[in-house]
């Protein structure tokens, strides 16, 4: 069984004024937007398997000693971002009782 397909990921070789650069770095903001997008779907995801709320989610960020609003969590899950820090996803993924990689990738 296959993995679903990812966006096309640019070459990092091809630097300014290289052939293909000007696309490459297009490509690269594309697939980085749409990578960082779905992460809030997969946060959700697991919060909903762990049978957590958005608040007792914000209640184990705070225990974790990186606290989080329920009100930007639950604006994570539902509204797509175009960037998310590291820290965020990794304290989000502990809270909700999943590892930061099943939040940071489209297959299981």
């Amino acid at each position: 069984m296959g993995h679903p397909t990812e966006p096309e990921r640019p070459d990092p070789g091809a630097g300014p004024g290289q052939p293909g650069a000007a696309h490459a770095e297009h490509d690269g903001q594309v697939w980085s937007s749409s990578w960082t997008a779905g992460i809030g779907e997969r946060l959700r995801s697991a919060r909903r398997a762990a049978g957590l709320t958005t608040q007792q989610v914000a209640e184990r960020t705070a225990a974790l000693g990186y606290p989080m609003a329920r009100a930007s969590i639950a604006n994570l899950e539902t509204r797509p971002r175009e960037k998310i820090y590291l820290q965020d996803v990794a304290v989000l993924a502990a809270a909700s009782g999943s590892h930061p990689s099943r939040c940071c990738t489209r297959w299981r």
